[in-house]
């Protein structure tokens, strides 16, 4: 197979999910590709359609490859070969590699998707495309959107190896604040971060169809397709549609939006002033080249009554006099070869050049002290005593009295590939003593900025999560590393609140995180959490942490939500529950890190069941697909309902990706909510076997309420059979669907992925439709 681009190399340059797929020969064509996002209170289901045909007379390998960001989860995939639709379903890891390895034992070809700890931006299937015929993959994911230097982006990539002459990305956005900025950049190449070129503008159309919501739309031509080719040098389409927008923010108290006994509080003060702040930049020598243009950019970043200090890793650490370099310190001492030495010396033993006030002389004279950093290949790194020296310098600083009596928040950058070899102690003793020295007048949040391929990831982000921070990765195979640092500096260069705390009335239950060491401005804060009392929720709440002026207790008393007050305008909210579910998974895997061995046990098991409950895949957690051979159907490879089969189940699921050879290779990635009960992979509504019913009801829980005698909907219009044991024709054609595309009427039964939007009955009246006068359906996409 040819490749026309290298793969292995953009996977370490994006953020944001990246689809690709890549053809044996042009004969083998993506005729059609559409990427509809639908984004309701920064929570967006993006789903993408590409569907290919063979145009040879013998069958083709054809392979669907995406990259994904760390915050999105796929939900959803479903693939349809031919007339038949194949959807996978989610099972625990080690039972998915089972059910793999017996399909494969029967010459049934298979596949599982799962997220590879090691890398978890890599999706990838394999298909046999049969002589001319057909093929159309449907890939969903969700992901909760962050707010960065004041507004929430949405990137969406595109690749493939040839023009794609039917090419449309539609976004929708619904908000219950006022939308204030909205706008469309002009197109990425690459996946960098660099300068906007406006003969990139996609030209993408954008109606506000209400205040609070926005429809966007793009329709990339082969025209402006060739124009991308021609610029990357590449023969193929590659590139990055971006979408930026923020909303009204009338009140510091935040915004809390409840449904169904669920609710999700956004935090986002934008009133405080900025926090006076002490920076201890501690600088890798041997990464100088990546790092020296953005730090001299970041220099000008300071605010007036910043400190900063400069500690420079090499085989010890020196910490910079920004005056004259040779009045710098080294700890432990200047000699090259100190291993054999005495390493514990007493810090108290040294004079280090104290934090410099961010004036324009100091900002001038760190400039060039940052210029004359050389690259270091020849001495050890040694990282723990760098950190340590840089924990000192913040006790230091607040021990000094200052004549401006300024309280200042320390913060310290480690830039640097985590490959410790400077002393004997091994990465995980440095994140044990560095966090145990962590404390005290020394407590400091550590950030820590990765860089390359061989960067020691874990352990950086390790340090980071046990010392009140987090980690960023840096992507060097591009030529826009400067450009990443600095845009990431911006996004930390303004501390508003330090030790925030989230307090709730008693009644408000399974919260996610509520205690966050850190607030930045342009950022945004989200707590969920459940209520004991369905129809009120968190009618008194507080948020209180540290400010520029010491401590800030922002309070509200509210009145209570009653949902029958808004139930028209709940029914356009997010499902709640599933972004709660989806941030105590994000959060709970970040915890998991830092826990011990019995800890980790435990919350991996919570991850599991919440995982297996709302289908997200997680490392320890897969979904499966298998395509039957002639002589098996589909239908037996699911026998029994995961609900009751997952209950108390302990797991301990391998950390390594499952590599099988076969017709069908799934990795990486998450299903719709409730599909994973299904019993039949296909969707096709000709007349077929009788099979299992799929447990509708269990899926659609509001049907409940409005279900007769287990099998008669009762619907304002009319009462209706929901046919679970039936099995139709194709129904009429129908043009209301969620991807905006045409569809045919179907029984419920029939079409799983449309359940993930169908979170109410509102929702169900806008895609129903009748078959034979007396079944109820539901629009469901071609």
């Amino acid at each position: 197979m040819q490749i026309l681009f290298d793969i292995s190399i953009l996977r370490h340059k994006i953020e944001c999910v990246f689809v690709c797929i890549l053809l044996m020969e042009i004969s083998a064509q993506i005729y059609q590709m559409n990427i509809i996002s639908d984004i309701r209170h920064r929570f967006a289901r993006t789903i993408i359609i590409t569907k290919i045909k063979n145009s040879r007379n013998s069958s083709k390998e054809i392979k669907f490859r995406a990259i994904l960001p760390d915050t999105a989860f796929i939900t959803s995939f479903v693939m349809k070969i031919g007339d038949k639709n194949y959807t996978a379903y989610l099972k625990d890891t080690e039972e998915a590699k089972l059910i793999y390895k017996q399909a494969l034992d029967q010459s049934t070809a298979a596949g599982t998707i799962e997220l590879d700890v090691r890398d978890s931006r890599n999706f990838f299937i394999s298909v046999n495309l049969e002589q001319r015929s057909e093929a159309v993959f449907y890939l969903t994911y969700e992901e909760l959107l962050q707010r960065k230097n004041g507004f929430y982006e949405h990137i969406l990539n595109l690749c493939a190896d040839q023009p794609v002459a039917n090419l449309q990305v539609q976004v929708n956005i619904v908000e219950t604040k006022k939308i204030t900025q909205l706008k469309v950049p002009p197109l990425r190449l690459g996946s960098g971060i660099e300068k906007e070129d406006t003969k990139l503008n996609p030209n993408a159309k954008i109606k506000i169809t209400k205040d609070t919501s926005a429809l966007v739309k793009f329709n990339l031509n082969t025209k402006f397709q060739r124009m991308l080719q021609k610029r990357n040098r590449i023969k193929g389409l590659l590139g990055q549609v971006v979408m930026q927008y923020d909303i009204e923010r009338n009140t510091d108290n935040g915004e809390i939006i409840m449904k169904n006994g669920y609710f999700v509080h956004f935090f986002s003060p934008t009133k405080l002033d900025p926090i006076p702040k002490h920076v201890v930049f501690v600088l890798e020598s041997a990464t100088v080249n990546l790092w020296k243009e953005a730090m001299i950019k970041i220099m000008d970043y300071l605010h007036n009554f910043d400190v900063f200090s400069l500690v420079q890793i090499k085989s010890n650490a020196k910490v910079i006099d920004i005056n004259d370099d040779n009045s710098s310190v080294r700890y432990p001492f200047k000699s090259k070869n100190y291993k054999s030495r005495k390493e514990n010396i007493d810090l108290e033993e040294y004079l280090f050049p104290k934090a410099y006030l961010a004036n324009p002389d100091n900002t001038r004279k760190s400039k060039s002290a940052i210029l004359n950093i050389k690259k270091d290949d020849t001495y050890d790194v040694d990282i723990y005593n760098a950190l340590k020296v840089g924990l000192y310098l913040v006790e230091l600083e607040r021990k000094e009295k200052r004549k401006d009596n300024i309280t200042r928040q320390p913060l310290m950058l480690l830039l640097s590939a985590g490959l410790h070899t400077g002393s004997s102690i091994s990465t995980d003793g440095i994140v044990y003593e560095i966090t145990k020295f962590n404390g005290g007048l020394r407590r400091t949040p550590i950030i820590t900025l990765s860089f390359g391929k061989l960067a020691n990831k874990s352990f950086l982000q390790q340090l980071a999560l046990r010392n009140f921070g987090f980690s960023k990765q840096i992507y060097d195979a591009t030529d826009d590393v400067s450009l990443q640092i600095e845009d990431f500096y911006k996004q930390i260069s303004s501390p508003l609140l330090v030790q925030i705390t989230f307090n709730y009335h008693s009644y408000a239950t399974n919260l996610t995180k509520i205690e966050h060491p850190i607030y930045f401005n342009g950022s945004e804060l989200i707590v969920c959490g459940s209520c004991r009392q369905s129809l009120l929720c968190v009618p008194k709440y507080s948020v209180c942490g540290r400010g520029e002026m010491n401590g800030v207790c922002l309070r509200l008393q509210g009145e209570s939500i009653k949902q029958s007050q808004q139930e028209q305008e709940l029914e356009s909210i997010v499902n709640i529950e599933r972004l709660w579910a989806f941030l105590k998974i994000s959060q709970s895997l970040e915890e998991e890190q830092i826990m011990d061995d019995k800890g980790r046990e435990e919350i991996r098991k919570k991850i599991v069941d919440l995982a297996l409950k709302y289908s997200f895949v997680t490392p320890y957690t897969s979904l499966v697909v298998v395509k039957p051979n002639r002589k098996k159907t589909v239908y037996s490879i699911d026998k029994v309902n995961l609900y009751e089969e997952e209950k108390g189940r302990k797991t301990r699921p391998r950390e390594t990706p499952l590599h099988k050879k076969g017709p069908v290779f799934l990795k990486k990635t998450l299903l719709s909510p409730y599909t994973h009960s299904w019993k039949s992979a296909s969707e096709n509504i000709g007349e077929i076997e009788k099979i299992q019913p799929f447990n509708v009801v269990e899926s659609l829980p509001w049907l409940e309420t409005i279900l007769k005698n287990d099998t008669v909907l009762q619907l304002p219009t009319g009462n209706y059979q929901l046919g679970l044991n039936v099995t139709l024709k194709n129904g009429m054609a129908c043009q209301r669907t969620p991807l905006n595309s045409t569809g045919h009427c179907s029984l419920l039964h029939a079409c799983p992925r449309m359940y993930s939007y169908l979170e109410s009955l509102y929702m169900y009246n806008m895609y129903f439709c009748v078959l034979q006068k007396k079944y109820a359906g539901v629009c469901c996409p071609d």
